[in-house]
């Protein structure tokens, strides 16, 4: 059924008839009701455990190893810090971090931000990944805007309406 709802509101978005030869460019109530969707989807999703994306668990041990252990997630796995609190819910606590240093630059701070607290770590992790899943719709609008105009908003919504975006 959500693949459903996905096929009609890209229906629903498809670029209008050519009205005597010109493009149509998208009513703006249709952004509106698009966007307005979206904040209400990733409002949601701010909600919810992560079932199927253990890896945020892992992202918070790594960037605590760097904020409060002052160790390196490159050469040191997280099990080497038996108290920390966060270690219980990863996945792969026994390896060295998978992810390059631009990552780390940003879940240290994060990790430092939340303290020790694992719902404030989820939510800083959760909203980062909302900043860059909005600019990845600007970006989107962006180009879409410029290389064809009258399909900016079926291929934005395309794009944000999507069960396995919205899902990760």
């Amino acid at each position: 059924s959500l693949l459903g709802l996905y096929l009609l509101a890209w229906r629903i978005c498809r670029p209008p008839a050519k009205v005597q030869g010109r493009a149509v460019v998208a009513d703006p109530r249709l952004w509106a009701v698009l966007l307005a969707t979206v904040a209400l989807i990733n409002l949601a999703m701010l909600s919810l455990y992560p079932i199927g994306a253990v890896d945020v668990f892992d992202y918070i041990a790594q960037g605590r190893e760097i904020s409060f252990w002052h160790a390196n997630p490159f050469y040191t796995p997280a099990s080497q810090f038996p108290s920390e609190p966060v270690l219980r819910y990863t996945g792969w606590a026994a390896m060295t971090t998978l992810y390059g240093p631009a990552w780390q630059l940003i879940a240290a701070p994060l990790t430092w931000a939340a303290g020790r607290d694992l719902l404030n770590n989820l939510l800083a992790f959760k909203s980062v990944a909302v900043l860059f899943y909005v600019g990845c719709i600007a970006l989107i609008t962006a180009i879409m805007r410029r290389v064809a105009p009258q399909r900016a908003l079926s291929a934005v919504s395309l794009f944000v309406l999507n069960p396995l975006v919205i899902y990760e």
